[in-house]
Formats: structure tokens, sequence, C-alpha cells
């Protein structure tokens, strides 16, 4: 099913040329004005995702371009998608040097034997395992993002956490359609053991992020338990758009995304 030219394409290429012009300033001379209590927790969440997907991209863009010649509205919206996960890496490096009220340092480069590892994954498990690897990511931090909002912050941890919640709505949705068709030839079988997988990955994710982050949880406001269960209730609603358990349900979705290439992601069948 993606061997043509994908109906989105050039939506999203649309999307992200614009996101970035439309990317409002972040008020970084106010400073993290934050509750002692946030401080920490918060400067170590934002530390663990520093690294997280970084050498992703590379192997994502190249599986486009040589995956995909035939449709270069894709290929640059996965270059952009791309460089917009990186910027959000550069905004949380300039808010940790905010809250440690010290000059931030340079992203922590990922070592070989990581790049050897991600490189080996992405073969033999392919894009869609990777894609799905940054929805779920993608899911779970804004999850975080949503807790840490839900509270008093300043306004520069509110201008980052306003930004990076925006776009990382926008790749939740991309990545999703662009799965949905992805999956569209998976028999009832595979359909169900691929929901089995993401379900699994899932609980995984969410449990470690919870487990490490208790501190900066509490603070939001909130517990574990109920983070796990909100977080994983978004999730089921993101799988049945993504991965339908009704054959009929995968279809209309797909005929919606032919019928309204240019439609927003909100106003396509789920």
């Amino acid at each position: 099913m993606d061997k043509a030219e994908w109906s989105r394409s050039r939506f999203w290429l649309g999307h992200f040329l614009y996101s970035r012009h439309d990317r409002p300033p972040v008020p970084w001379q106010g400073g993290a004005q934050l509750p002692t209590v946030l401080g920490p927790p918060l400067a170590r969440w934002l530390r663990g995702r520093l690294g997280r997907g970084e050498d992703f991209g590379p192997c994502m863009i190249a599986h486009a371009i040589h995956g995909h010649a035939q449709d270069p509205a894709y290929i640059q919206a996965v270059r952009l998608w791309v460089k917009e996960r990186g910027h959000h890496r550069h905004l949380y490096q300039q808010l940790i040097g905010c809250l440690a009220a010290s000059p931030s340092q340079q992203l922590p480069a990922c070592n070989s034997l990581g790049r050897r590892i991600l490189r080996w994954r992405f073969r033999l498990l392919g894009a869609r395992f990777e894609m799905s690897v940054q929805l779920l990511d993608d899911l779970v931090d804004l999850a975080v993002l949503r807790a840490i909002d839900a509270i008093g912050t300043g306004p520069t941890v509110r201008g980052v956490c306003e930004i990076v919640r925006r776009e990382k709505q926008a790749h939740l949705a991309f990545t999703r359609e662009r799965l949905t068709l992805l999956y569209a030839d998976f028999n009832f079988i595979r359909r169900n053991l691929r929901r089995l997988r993401l379900r699994t990955m899932c609980v995984a994710l969410i449990w470690q992020v919870a487990r490490q982050n208790g501190p900066l949880l509490h603070a939001a406001g909130t517990t574990r338990i109920r983070f796990m269960r909100q977080t994983f209730q978004q999730f089921s609603t993101v799988l049945e758009h993504m991965v339908p358990y009704r054959r009929q349900a995968l279809l209309a979705a797909l005929v919606d995304q032919r019928r309204e290439p240019y439609a927003k992601p909100s106003q396509l069948t789920s």
C-alpha cells in the first residue's frame, strides 16, 4: 500500500513548512520560574529526553529516499519531521541551562555502539517499527507535558511546553496516519498481533517513565498509577484510529485519506 505517492504527503509537507514559521518565541529572559520541588525532577526528565531518538532521523530519511523516490513530498516531510524533533531536543537543552542557572552543554552524542544497535534494529524490524517507537515516545511525552502544564510554571517553561506539545500533537497524527497506511495490507491475524505488540511496548514505556519520574509526577499533582492509567487510555484511542479491530474501519480511514488529502487530521475518519 506504500509503493505509490501517499495522498497525504503534500498536506504534511505544507504543514511542516508552515509550522516552523508559526512557532512563537520562547521568553528565555524571564528564566525558569518554578516551585522548588519541581525544578530538579523536571531537569532530570529533560536530560533523559536529550539522547532519545537522536540517531533515528538519518535512518528514516535514508529509508524515505531509497524506498519512496516516487514521492518527493513524503521525503521532504520526513526531513522536516526529523528536524522538528531535533529542535525539541535543542529547546530541552536550553531549558536545562535555565533550570541549572548555568550555560547549557552540548547535546550528548550517541555512542558508536548505540548507532550500530539502532541501524541493525532498523534493518531487522523496519520503518514501521521505528515509526511506532516514535509514536509511543510522543504519546508519553505529551502525557508528561500535560502533567507539567497542570501546575503553575513561569513563562519560559510554559513557552517551551506549549511549542513542544503543539508540534508533538502533529507528529502523533503524522505517524498515526502513515502507520494506518503501512498496516493496511495486514490480514486479521497480523493486525491483531501488531495490536498486541504495540500494547506491550506502550505498557513497558509508560511503566519505565512512571518509575523513573515519580517525583516529577508527584510535584505535578498526580501519581504513577493515575499517570499510567490515563496515558494508556490515550494510547488505546490512538490504537483504534491507527490499527482498527475491524477491517471496515481501516478501509474507511484509507478512503478518507484519499478523498480528503488536505483535510486536517481531526477531520479524517477515526
